[in-house]
């Protein structure tokens, strides 16, 4: 049996007194796509930076590759935080692109891929450069190399973004509303990245608002609506034969329903 490389079991998580997660479970099995949809304010992003910890839960437990991140477990089963130098190896493993791109503006574009390859992975200078340049390369940015952010579009920064997170070679991607923030005609450049890696059969979790690009990539969607996930299942079924009263309401807000 394949061990999935996200599992999350009766997750929740609370603010203050506001709950945003509410008994999640959720699989992602090795080289699958999920898309995680649903109205702002659902939960979508909380879940996923759950996912590498950067939100710590509070119920339940989330294993990655059947790992427990974020917790150890006593002798007695009871959960005490994990060691920080095994909580950053873990994390080494998971790639995460924000809305935004989070670029260190005095860097070049080469720089803001190889400096944490030489930070966080401690690779000499030399092959952190060519390795950089590489991903860059995969990415479509080659010609971009020397620029610093302020020289580009807001969507090959967020290539540069996504060339950062695959320099690192993690075994699994985090894409928290990649092209939020990009004008509509920056949209289809990064989505094309993501295609690729699809295709390549990289592990992604990806938190979206692009419709038509969930149907056509994603093996799964999820649909999350109060903090819990109300459905799971193949684009086909989730976009056009749920059965699911939210869903069908939410979907409706998308005016061009032939795209998905």
């Amino acid at each position: 049996m394949t061990v999935p490389m996200i599992a999350m079991r009766a997750v929740g998580k609370s603010f203050g007194a506001h709950q945003v997660l509410r008994g999640v479970d959720l699989d992602v099995a090795p080289s699958e796509v999920v898309c995680l949809i649903g109205p702002s304010g659902s939960g979508k992003s909380t879940l996923l930076r759950c996912v590498n910890f950067l939100e710590p839960y509070d119920e339940g437990e989330v294993r990655i590759a059947g790992e427990l991140i974020g917790y150890d477990l006593d002798s007695e089963g009871e959960r005490r935080p994990m060691a920080p130098s095994r909580l950053r190896a873990m994390r080494r493993e998971i790639g995460m692109v924000f809305q935004h791109f989070n670029l260190w503006p005095h860097m070049t574009a080469l720089e803001n891929v190889s400096e944490p390859l030489r930070r966080v992975r401690g690779l000499p200078k030399g092959e952190a450069t060519d390795r950089a340049a590489a991903m860059l390369r995969r990415v479509g940015l080659a010609d971009k190399a020397g620029a610093h952010p302020l020289r580009l579009s807001g969507g090959q920064q967020q290539r540069v973004a996504i060339a950062r997170a695959l320099a690192m070679q993690p075994r699994l991607m985090l894409f928290d509303e990649p092209t939020s923030a990009l004008d509509p005609e920056l949209v289809g450049e990064v989505l094309e990245v993501m295609r690729a890696l699809a295709a390549e059969g990289m592990t992604m979790l990806i938190v979206t608002h692009e419709m038509g690009f969930a149907a056509h990539v994603a093996s799964r969607i999820a649909f999350i609506d109060g903090g819990r996930i109300l459905e799971s299942g193949p684009p086909r079924r989730v976009f056009h034969e749920s059965a699911e009263p939210r869903v069908r309401q939410f979907l409706q807000t998308y005016h061009d329903r032939n795209a998905f």
